[in-house]
This record gives C-alpha cells, structure tokens and sequence, in this order.
C-alpha cells in the first residue's frame, strides 16, 4: 500500500487520533502538531503520530493507527520518527502506554522504545508504562541525517 505523509489539517488528524489513543472525549494540547500517513489510492487514514513539545530537546509521542500494518514499514517508521528527531531537534521523545495494552508495549519495544518505569495513574482506569527512546538510539533513522 503506497501512503503519503502530510500535516495538513491538523483538526482531522487529532480528532482522528484521539479516541485510538484512548483520549476519546479529551484534547491533544494546544502546541500538538500532527503527521498523518494516508493511503494514496483510497485517501484513508492509516496512522496519525501527535508529537507534543514538552521541553527543549524532550518530545511527547502518540501513535494512533486503523489496525493495519501496512503503515509500519520502514519508510513510514522513518517519517514518523524523523519528524521529532529532525524537525524538532529532539534528543529524546517519550510515549506512555497503557499497561494493559501489551500488543502496543511489545510492538514499542520491537520498534526501539526503551521501557523507563510505571507512570501510576497515567489514564483513565489504568497504569502507563512510560517509553523512551534518544535520537542516536533510534533505528529508523539514517545514518547521518
């Protein structure tokens, strides 16, 4: 499945995103900025990556996908970890995922996240486990870049 990567417009994308991020009913942060990769032929959404500054060179992620994989190739990994690491000079970007969600945990961790702790409390009704991963840790970026 060919996709195209785009950032335009930002309240489709987060509206798209949140209930898949289990924030149905809550709004990204003001200073969110998302990345949507879409299908080329249909023009579906397949996957949405919300980044979130938090502090200078420190990045918050959330990834939201339709359940497909077509999107986690390495192409679509590149575009939606450059983006941070590149755009936003980050030189660590965090995600938290629900602690329940192992399906997300270990595909986190097969994709490069680093598992730092438990956040208690971090969603509604459960615990999150907090990932991060630093720039010269990331696989999915070229070397050089």
């Amino acid at each position: 499945m060919p996709l195209r990567y785009t950032m335009q417009d930002q309240g489709t994308l987060l509206a798209w995103a949140a209930p898949r991020c289990g924030i149905a009913g809550l709004e990204f942060p003001d200073l969110s900025i998302a990345l949507g990769a879409y299908d080329a032929q249909t023009g579906d959404i397949r996957a949405v990556a919300i980044y979130v500054p938090l502090y200078e060179g420190e990045v918050d992620c959330h990834f939201a996908s339709d359940g497909s994989r077509g999107w986690a190739r390495r192409e679509g990994l590149r575009e939606m970890f450059a983006y941070p690491f590149f755009r936003m000079n980050a030189r660590r970007i965090q995600t938290t995922v629900a602690a329940h969600d192992l399906d997300t945990l270990v595909l986190c961790i097969k994709t490069g996240w680093q598992i730092e702790g438990r956040v208690r409390a971090a969603m509604p009704g459960d615990d999150g486990i907090l990932l991060t991963m630093l720039r010269g840790e990331c696989p999915w970026l070229d070397e050089g870049a």
